[in-house]
């Protein structure tokens, strides 16, 4: 890895002594890599803002200004609104940074419901400051979690059901390339989310992300040659093996959440 003139530590310590300069800030914690302590030299930089109702433009602005303070932006992206969670969400490359340290900052509104806070999805959150006690992390309610998995274990029974034709009908169509596309994603994709609900609920829906931190390795193990197919023969054998798996665990799942 090469030296670089900005270290994460730079951008963490702009952004934060720009933020807690403003009444409208909030709260600011760190997540991703930072939460479950696993920061290293390709972890990008996940900063979490909570601001005053009508106020994320300009703490955007603010975030902008001290980062660009520090060089100029190789890469500077705002997700589209309204983005998927609701909030803003603005990417950071700098130039002199490392590529790996981009910055990914996410701006709520302080009365928000949705805070990304949950700690066995989230991890625990690497607090900057937190003016009003918004970062709250109490767990999940088991009987909430209960009732989610439950009814997505149902789901699963019927979609698992109707996905897994799609990779054989392409390879009788001599389709390979999308029989592949199939197999990865009504397949694979439900076996990891099954094993997850098993193992690590609260990233149920991560797929792959994270796998080798929150199955336990003799999955991981056993999980990598149905990901590392060679050919249209030993997808349809990793096929059937994979729905013999799910089918084993949607059994199992369902006795256990009573669906």
């Amino acid at each position: 890895m090469p030296e670089f003139r900005i270290r994460r530590k730079d951008i963490v310590t702009a952004i934060t002594t720009a933020l807690e300069a403003s009444d409208d800030v909030t709260a600011l914690w760190e997540g991703g890599a930072a939460a479950f302590d696993r920061v290293d030299e390709w972890s990008d930089v996940d900063m979490m803002i909570a601001v005053k109702s009508g106020t994320k433009d300009a703490a955007i602005a603010l975030v902008d200004e001290a980062l660009g303070n520090l060089a100029p932006f190789a890469v500077r992206y705002r997700l589209p609104e309204p983005a998927w969670h609701g909030h803003s969400q603005v990417f950071y490359m700098l130039e002199g940074a490392s590529p790996y340290e981009f910055v990914d900052t996410c701006f709520m509104d302080d009365d928000t419901k949705r805070k990304f806070l949950e700690p066995e999805t989230h991890g625990k959150a690497f607090v900057h400051f937190d003016r009003a006690g918004f970062i709250d992390q109490t767990p999940a309610d088991p009987g909430e979690t209960r009732e989610r998995l439950g009814k997505r274990v149902a789901a699963l029974k019927q979609t698992t059901a109707l996905g897994r034709t799609g990779t054989l009908k392409e390879l009788a169509r001599g389709n390979e390339l999308e029989a592949l596309a199939y197999y990865n994603g009504s397949m694979l994709r439900p076996l990891v989310e099954l094993l997850r609900m098993r193992h690590c609920p609260g990233r149920q829906q991560f797929h792959t992300r994270y796998i080798q931190y929150d199955l336990p390795e003799e999955l991981v193990t056993r999980l990598r040659p149905f990901f590392f197919v060679r050919d249209a023969e030993d997808i349809r054998a990793r096929h059937a093996e994979a729905g013999a798996w799910i089918d084993r665990l949607l059994v199992e799942l369902g006795e256990e959440f009573g669906v």
